[in-house]
């Protein structure tokens, strides 16, 4: 299912990643809630040993977060099919070295969460 241009998007969700990868940091993570027409992301990275850091307010790269947003959306019309629900969340990790790893799941979305 997966097309030249789906790994085209999954490639520039990795690229946009690393640039906003912090100094210091290993590895930094997308975690997104998506729908139809929007998408919810959040940026967490971590360092070497495991620790956990996260953007303060000031700091958010909001311009990334958004340009992952507008490629899950598109991913997402790309794989979606009539027959089954489409994935509603995904996790993209970059790591330093290159490393690549995506995660797709489908969740019920509380009435709160539309």
């Amino acid at each position: 299912m997966y097309s030249g241009h789906n790994v085209e998007i999954n490639n520039r969700i990795g690229r946009i990643l690393l640039d906003v990868l912090p100094a210091g940091a290993d590895s930094i993570t997308a975690n997104a809630t998506v729908g139809e027409d929007w998408a919810e992301v959040g940026l967490e990275y971590a360092d070497d040993a495991g620790n956990l850091g996260s953007f303060d307010f000031d700091s958010t790269p909001s311009r990334a977060a958004g340009n992952i947003s507008e490629a899950l959306m598109e991913l997402r019309k790309l794989i979606a099919t009539p027959d089954a629900e489409p994935w509603n969340h995904a996790a993209f990790t970059a790591h330093r070295d290159g490393q690549f790893r995506a995660e797709f799941s489908y969740e019920e979305l509380d009435d709160e969460d539309l």
